[in-house]
């Protein structure tokens, strides 16, 4: 192997780890990917480099860098109209999706067409061959060529898979002819499927983390060995009077009444070991020492191969209230009301 070879595949490596520990790191999906467009243009000094990833039945772009502020507003959508100006779908009723980038989406890529890679991916070293026709049974429905007529020469539409479906494309443009080899639209593919599971992940991470933290009830993650907490969310904050910082690293038999945590432990033990939910009632003792009736929904799952417990907490202090004033009204009507 050459030297210029080994540099290639040093920089390519290089460029998978950056792009494992952008998704992994604690950042929104937009701003990740802004990081890794940028990453890959650079690495390899494309003009324009951009992503498209499903958002309702379209595959806007997510992220880009390079391309025209114009050529960005008139490409963004790729949905098909019909002549009412209303999407346009096939006879399985699917949104119909124009240009190679639909093509690619589409996963339809004609074997034969000589601008289409084994991976799915269309794409050429000179862009004059998109407008002299391919000679293919898929061309893509009404091809636009509008990076063609931008000017870029060498142009690659990689396919975005999450290990079922295609969900994005990865699109390469340069100006200069030969900018792209085999080998590299193979190396291209690889991230394309590289991303499609890491974003995949993320995004269920993202969805997890929203409900997590918007649901009305009181959450605390914990250790299933140890017992320590590690997250909480917001209502989880007002029902025990600490923030999230005083919450996480206090062990959850903590936040019960001293003369009930033995109770508390072994309750805990016992959710460890079960599939399922287990519901209880206890109470839980606030910063400044305030006892709340609760019910305590616990159940046990894995993340990254470590078991949690998650307990949802309901307080029940206005139910205990409601039960009480309702004894007090029965005990009213037990006693005999004299007419004077």
């Amino acid at each position: 192997m050459d030297a210029v070879r080994c540099l290639q595949l040093e920089m390519q490596t290089s460029l998978m780890r950056h792009i494992i520990n952008t998704i992994s790191a604690p950042h929104d999906i937009d701003g990740s990917l802004k990081t890794i467009i940028l990453e890959l243009k650079n690495a390899f000094e494309y003009d324009a480099v951009g992503i498209r990833l499903l958002k309702d039945d379209d595959f806007p772009y997510f992220a880009s860098d390079g391309f025209s502020m114009q050529f960005l507003a008139t490409e963004n959508s790729l949905v098909a109209l019909n002549s009412l100006g209303c999407p346009a779908r096939d006879d399985n009723g699917q949104i119909l999706l124009e240009c190679s980038c639909g093509l690619v989406l589409s996963g339809k890529i004609d074997p034969a067409d000589p601008l289409a890679s084994q991976g799915g991916s269309i794409w050429t070293n000179n862009s004059a061959d998109i407008l002299k026709g391919r000679n293919s049974k898929s061309p893509g429905l009404n091809p636009r060529n509008v990076c063609v007529h931008e000017g870029y020469n060498s142009l690659a539409l990689v396919p975005v898979c999450d290990g079922l479906r295609v969900v994005g494309v990865l699109q390469l443009n340069d100006k200069k002819k030969d900018r792209f080899t085999p080998e590299i639209i193979k190396f291209f593919e690889d991230i394309g499927r590289l991303l499609g599971i890491l974003l995949h992940a993320k995004y269920e991470n993202e969805q997890y983390r929203n409900l997590f933290q918007n649901t009305k009830s009181a959450i605390l993650l914990a250790d299933a060995q140890t017992g320590i907490i590690v997250d909480a969310n917001k209502q989880a904050e007002v029902l025990f009077g600490r923030t999230r910082t005083e919450l996480i690293g206090m062990n959850r038999t903590n936040l019960h009444p001293q003369e009930k945590r033995q109770f508390y432990m072994e309750q805990f033990a016992g959710h460890a070991d079960e599939k399922g939910a287990r519901f209880v009632e206890g109470v839980i003792i606030k910063k400044d020492g305030t006892k709340v009736p609760v019910s305590i929904a616990a159940s046990v799952f894995t993340i990254n191969g470590k078991k949690k417990i998650q307990g949802i907490f309901q307080d029940l202090t206005e139910m205990e209230k409601m039960e009480r004033e309702m004894e007090r009204k029965k005990g009213d009507l037990s006693v005999p009301q004299f007419v004077r």
